[in-house]
């Protein structure tokens, strides 16, 4: 039985369990069953049943048919309750229910994959990359044919980077889910928001930091070289890509799911003191990278320094909360005194604001090298516009919202 409480949040269990009690209950056909479900969690919940639509196994409601010619029917609603988006209101035993399900299911489990990546004291723990040394051995063991050595370097790499090619199809499958474009982005972005996984992905951004040298550089051009360092440089950018898909509105989006992204940036300003230290540190240490992506496919430092400030803009856009905390950032003395030594640096206590004009003006020096002009003009462009956002107020939310006008107060 359905508890008596609009507090109640609502499992998908919770829902297939009730549609089986009532089609066993009251012997009524799947689809009344699944009718009465919806109705009820509905009063429940203090909503009206709202109109409902019974529509082939299709993605989008197109036109009512009788269900005693079709095996495969889903229920929508015109106007689903908020509290309610995260079901998938369609019959368990469907074809197209199974689906769906299915869908919900993966996205949570890639959600608990990246969080047992963090542990208690907030530090991400990625798996390593393949060893060559590893795959030697491994090698060894099987004999002298030479086709037997490579078949068991072919396993061990696969074995030693499948934990590996996991996380980042993590990242990739959160962003494809979530994305603005995706018609169907609603249910799982009620999903992510009543999960801890945006604490998650901040802990992701600090992957990259290593210890710092003695002269209290982080040494990220010395440090890529190894493989571990490349992995996490790769990890780190598909992390920023998945924070844009998640933080980012579109006017063409549902008015749901732009409440929710903006409930979600709020909940990202504690996260931007981090953003802007990891975007200064890894500017100072890259500014004599190569442009663009490397020949044999690593990530190139000055394509993360592009997405973090892609990634910034995303998070400030539409939250005042979030432009105060950006510019009020502090960055670490040590580590401005030490960039001294080879940058221009703006001369201000305001850490946000020091990072973009330092930016600015060292890259600016650099759009003449040929061979750099490319990634240093779009990087020139993303500071620019990320600027343009800090002086634009475009949050225009009630100042009860935590990162909305109030928020810049």
């Amino acid at each position: 039985s359905i508890q008596s409480t609009k507090t109640m949040t609502i499992s998908q269990d919770l829902f297939d369990e009730t549609i089986l009690e009532n089609e066993e209950c009251f012997d009524l056909p799947p689809l009344e069953a699944l009718r009465e479900t919806i109705d009820q969690f509905c009063q429940q919940l203090g909503h009206s049943p709202r109109q409902q639509q019974v529509v082939n196994g299709g993605d989008l409601p197109t036109t009512t048919i009788d269900d005693d010619e079709n095996d495969d029917v889903v229920m929508t609603l015109q106007s689903i309750p908020g509290d309610m988006a995260h079901l998938t209101l369609t019959h368990p035993s469907t074809p197209h229910g199974q689906l769906e399900r299915e869908n919900r299911m993966n996205f949570r489990n890639w959600l608990s994959l990246l969080d047992d990546c963090v542990g208690v004291d907030g530090v991400v723990t990625l798996p390593s990359p393949p060893s060559p040394t590893l795959t030697s051995l491994a090698a060894d063991t099987v004999g002298a044919d030479s086709e037997d050595v490579t078949i068991a370097n072919n396993n061990t790499t696969a074995q030693m980077t499948a934990s590996n090619d996991k996380i980042a199809e993590a990242l990739a499958q959160l962003a494809t889910k979530l994305q603005s474009n995706n018609h169907d982005a609603l249910p799982y972005l009620i999903i992510f928001q009543q999960s801890s996984s945006i604490y998650t992905l901040m802990s992701f951004l600090t992957t990259i930091i290593q210890p710092t040298d003695n002269d209290g550089t982080t040494n990220i051009n010395k440090s890529a070289s190894s493989k571990e360092e490349v992995y996490k440089l790769q990890i780190l950018r598909q992390t920023a890509n998945t924070l844009i898909s998640i933080l980012s509105s579109s006017s063409k989006e549902n008015v749901k799911c732009t409440s929710l992204r903006g409930e979600i940036r709020d909940l990202f300003i504690v996260g931007l003191n981090r953003l802007v230290g990891l975007l200064f540190r890894l500017f100072v240490d890259t500014t004599s990278a190569g442009d663009g992506d490397n020949g044999d496919g690593a990530v190139s430092p000055k394509n993360v320094v592009l997405d973090l400030l892609k990634l910034s803009i995303s998070a400030v856009r539409g939250c005042e909360g979030g432009k105060v905390a950006f510019v009020q950032s502090t960055i670490d003395d040590s580590f401005v005194k030490v960039a001294a030594k080879t940058l221009t640096l703006c001369n201000t206590k305001r850490g946000g604001v020091q990072v973009l004009f330092t930016i600015l003006s060292n890259t600016a020096l650099k759009v003449g090298w040929e061979d750099e002009s490319a990634m240093n003009m779009m990087i020139i462009e993303a500071t620019c516009q990320l600027l343009t956002t800090l002086c634009r107020y475009d949050d225009f939310r009630t100042p009860s919202t935590a990162g909305g006008a109030g928020g810049a107060a």
